[in-house]
């Protein structure tokens, strides 16, 4: 039986990022990333499913405190300030690892194929915030909206972090939302 070894995941997807970043993606194998990495390509293949797939991490660790977020946001909190809690706490763990966030955000942006994978993995977060939503007892079809709302703006704080290196993502997200409500108040 195959032992599982802690870190190994961390230490191959560090390992990609380093040859994506000296090499560039085309020009990195999965072979070579477990080699790098003192694995075989046997267990680089248990861990992911492509090489593409080890430049994005701990996303599932992320989407399930996500979901985890939407349900213990306070009970009655409605639909919009519940996934903003939920970001909130996503928020927290990027400031908490910000340059290895940021890193894999230069790699990603240098690569056409690992953008057209961010924005696929960006559909299963809505779906996961919206499943979220859907259990607190908000209607599917204004889960959905609320959740595709609420992902578009931590993606604008995301990108005003990234570029600003000053502010903490957290503080960027809440002044989003508050430029956000604001101007929702200005339609009526």
């Amino acid at each position: 039986m195959a032992r599982r070894v802690p870190g190994i995941r961390l230490r191959m997807e560090e390992t990609a990022l380093q040859l994506y970043e000296a090499q560039g993606l085309a020009n990195t194998t999965a072979a070579e990333i477990a080699s790098a990495a003192g694995v075989t390509e046997r267990t680089f293949f248990r861990h992911f499913r492509d090489k593409l797939e080890a430049a994005f991490g701990d996303e599932t660790r992320l989407r399930d405190t996500a979901a985890a977020a939407v349900a213990s946001a306070p009970a009655g909190m409605s639909a919009l300030p519940a996934a903003e809690h939920a970001l909130s706490v996503i928020a927290g763990d990027f400031d908490c690892r910000r340059d290895s966030i940021l890193r894999r955000a230069r790699v990603v942006e240098a690569n056409p194929e690992l953008r057209e994978r961010e924005m696929s993995r960006a559909a299963e977060w809505a779906t996961v915030m919206a499943r979220g939503l859907v259990a607190r007892g908000v209607d599917e079809h204004r889960a959905a909206m609320v959740a595709g709302v609420a992902l578009a703006l931590f993606r604008t704080a995301y990108e005003r972090w990234a570029q600003d290196g000053t502010a903490d993502l957290t503080t960027e997200l809440q002044e989003v939302f508050a430029d956000f409500r604001a101007e929702a108040a200005a339609l009526v």
